[in-house]
């Protein structure tokens, strides 16, 4: 019985490792677009070094989303950032883009096209680090 029991919650940490790896996506690359105040894009930059893209990974996992919330923002974007996520090998890279404002506080608004995301804030020291590596690369 007791060899049943182990087996059983092996094959059920097996499953739920097996989902929770699946739903987790690689980024491979940021495309950076910097929009001028009159809305013409001022240059683009192609962010695939490994350090920056880790730290873009760790600043977009404190962001505090809220999916549901819908916002209009008064001012045009600073910067749009695609991101490109590799799903698995049999699937193409996803796409998921971004609209990022930087405000006079320190802070800043990114609006995602993730249904899943949608609306999201970052404090002043990620913020920092945002813009370090979106506009510094």
């Amino acid at each position: 019985m007791k060899k049943w029991i182990v087996g059983f919650s092996i094959l059920i940490a097996t499953i739920i490792l097996i989902f929770i790896w699946n739903g987790k996506s690689e980024l491979t690359r940021i495309d950076v677009e910097v929009v001028e105040a009159n809305g013409n894009n001022d240059e683009e930059v192609m962010i695939t070094e490994e350090s920056s893209i880790e730290n873009l990974r760790s600043v977009w996992g404190k962001i505090e989303w809220e999916p549901n919330k819908i916002i209009d923002m008064e001012a045009k974007e600073v910067v749009k950032a695609t991101h490109f996520l590799k799903v698995s090998e049999s699937k193409p890279e996803k796409l998921v883009n971004y609209s990022i404002w930087f405000h006079k506080d320190g802070t800043s608004t990114i609006i995602s096209d993730e249904e899943d995301e949608g609306f999201g804030e970052l404090d002043e020291e990620n913020t920092k680090v945002l813009e370090q590596e979106l506009l510094n690369n």
